[in-house]
């Protein structure tokens, strides 16, 4: 399925990152662009907390998480949000 298939291309991603670390590459910053859309609500919930886990254990520094989803921006402990053409930067 759609969702399925989320999970494991995020995980190979997240998985040749750790490896590329490993190697001694710098990796601090991971993008995410929209990959939420078929997944539904708890599995974008866990999702989210898969790459938190992921985040932490690889030690990059910087996710960028883009969602049009509202339920899952909370979540989200900093945010950048585009809104009427201005950045707005925010922080639970």
């Amino acid at each position: 399925s759609g969702g399925e298939r989320v999970w494991i291309e995020i995980a190979l991603r997240l998985a040749v990152s750790l490896v590329v670390r490993q190697q001694g590459k710098n990796i601090q910053t991971s993008f995410a662009d929209e990959v939420d859309g078929s997944l539904d609500l708890n599995n974008a919930h866990l999702f989210l907390e898969m790459l938190r886990n992921a985040h932490n254990k690889s030690g990059v520094h910087n996710s960028f998480f883009i969602t049009h989803r509202p339920e899952l921006i909370d979540l989200i402990p900093q945010r950048i949000s585009l809104a009427d053409g201005y950045l707005k930067v925010e922080t639970n």
